[in-house]
């Protein structure tokens, strides 16, 4: 059978691009500003100029979500600020106004990897580790030097702040799909010392006031800590570490059968990264879906929280036994261009080389894909799952699991349980791209060149798949460690009702 050359979702989930929204990768450039030296606001405007020119004319998506005269303005607006010299951070936080508008998360800026290095290594950052609950920043785990400040203490203000104006602030600055705010939210939670370092301010000290459970309110000063700081007091308090579960032996896809209830929980699609756990994906679906049959499990709880995508061949697969017909991934699949122009300040670090590899031909305004084989009808596989289906989404389910769960939503019955989908399920403008890094500021800014339309049976709202079953941990969730989602969706499934919610 002709194997397809044209792969339009790559979605290479670089832990840091989709962690942080600020990837390193790729940066060659072997001068680097020093922290605090600024630009003049020529050279800032140059490298404005050049992310403009660079994104009208490559980016296909650009209005999806925001007209060509409102991006006009924003950037017009940004220009008009550069009237004295900055630092790199400074217009990098002034480029990130551009996030919203665009609404596309495969597009992105980054500061340049030494100023990225410093942040993450040795300047001093926030010293506590807190959540966002959609009304309050509480404290989760106090990580500073002062042992007073208690779990599940309110966090008022930081620096002035208020923590409704400063989350809402940052939030607004990180990348999205469309209009979602799942996904911003759960970065910031993911890692708010980070994200604060970048998007609002580095600093050697925090004054703080906080809430204790009595209502009574105090203003403390905590001294900024290094990462390293940071860890040794969460290990010392805590006996933890932060690490992800990529740099544990933990498998990437686990399943599990207790009576007739199954849950398999998918925590990427990323092929490489599959390997990398000694796990082989299409091994992994065949069996499981045999085991499922032959214990007939009534109850199957497909776990995609955090999951934020990979290559579409693993989701296809999936899909295969959750869904008793052919079916097609895709409606279209467009891009602005037929070959990249060459230009100085593009990083070759990968990630054009399926663009490169695609023959494409014009279609009117845009070009597509000659060879049609992408287009296919893809056939269900044997041991197909009849039962009862529910889903587990949130805010990092992104990129190719946003993909999968508008497929889901369209052709099966399945139950959505959680938070509304990072990604968006109708439509992507994928990171196979061009990524500049900018010549004077040295900021990365990362372009995706395909347009991927989804065949699903619905339009596109700019809104990831909305769960029937929204499930909102509390304060008291995240500091039990109680996993309020699955524990839901299972008494769910022993009350007997399995329903959608009206």
């Amino acid at each position: 059978m002709k194997t397809s050359r044209f792969r339009p979702l790559t979605h290479l989930s670089i832990l840091l691009f989709f962690l942080l929204g600020f990837s390193n990768f790729g940066y060659s450039q072997t001068s680097r500003p020093s922290f605090k030296q600024k630009f003049s606001a020529e050279d800032l405007k140059k490298d404005l100029k050049i992310t403009r020119e660079n994104l009208e004319k490559l980016h296909i998506g650009l209005y999806a979500y925001t007209s060509k005269n409102e991006l006009d303005k924003a950037f017009d607006e940004i220009e008009a600020e550069l009237d004295k010299p900055l630092t790199a951070m400074e217009f990098f936080r002034k480029l990130t106004r551009l996030n919203k508008l665009i609404g596309n998360g495969h597009t992105g800026f980054a500061p340049p990897k030494d100023f990225m290095d410093a942040i993450r290594e040795s300047l001093p950052k926030f010293p506590i580790e807190p959540f966002w609950d959609g009304e309050n920043l509480y404290v989760i785990k106090n990580l500073s030097s002062d042992e007073s400040i208690k779990e599940g203490s309110k966090i008022k203000s930081i620096n002035g702040v208020s923590s409704d104006v400063l989350v809402k602030k940052m939030a607004s600055m990180i990348k999205r799909d469309g209009y979602n705010k799942t996904y911003q939210i759960r970065r910031i939670n993911s890692d708010f010392n980070l994200h604060y370092s970048v998007l609002q301010e580095i600093t050697d000290t925090y004054e703080i006031e906080f809430e204790d459970n009595s209502g009574n309110v105090k203003k403390v000063k905590l001294k900024g800590l290094s990462a390293e700081k940071i860890d040794e007091n969460r290990f010392a308090r805590y006996q933890k570490r932060k690490t992800d579960w990529r740099k544990t032996n933990e498998p990437a896809l686990i399943l599990s059968i207790n009576e007739d209830v199954a849950i398999m929980t998918i925590k990427t699609f990323e092929i490489n990264l599959i390997k990398q756990k000694k796990q082989k994906w299409k091994s992994f679906f065949k069996k499981s879906f045999k085991r499922i049959t032959k214990e007939d499990v009534k109850h199957l709880v497909v776990d995609l929280r955090n999951n934020r995508g990979g290559q579409p061949a693993p989701t296809i697969k999936l899909l295969s036994f959750l869904h008793d017909k052919p079916f097609t991934l895709y409606k279209s699949i467009e891009t602005n261009i037929e070959e990249l122009p060459k230009q100085s300040y593009y990083v070759d670090d990968g990630s054009t080389e399926t663009f490169k590899d695609t023959k494409w031909v014009k279609k009117g305004d845009v070009f597509e894909p000659k060879d049609r084989d992408v287009f296919k009808l893809h056939k269900p596989s044997k041991n197909q799952y009849q039962g009862k289906l529910y889903i587990l989404i949130n805010g990092f389910s992104t990129s190719a699991t946003g993909t999968l769960t508008g497929q889901l939503k369209s052709r099966t019955n399945a139950i959505f349980i959680g938070q509304e989908a990072g990604g968006n399920p109708y439509q992507t403008v994928a990171r196979q791209g061009v990524d500049i890094i900018l010549p004077n500021s040295k900021l990365k800014v990362s372009i995706p060149l395909v347009l991927s339309v989804k065949d699903v049976n619905f339009e596109n709202k700019g809104r990831g798949v909305v769960p029937d079953h929204r499930i909102k941990p509390t304060i008291q969730d995240k500091l039990s460690g109680k996993d309020v989602e699955m524990e839901f969706t299972l008494n769910l499934i022993k009350s007997g009702s399995g329903l959608k919610k009206k």
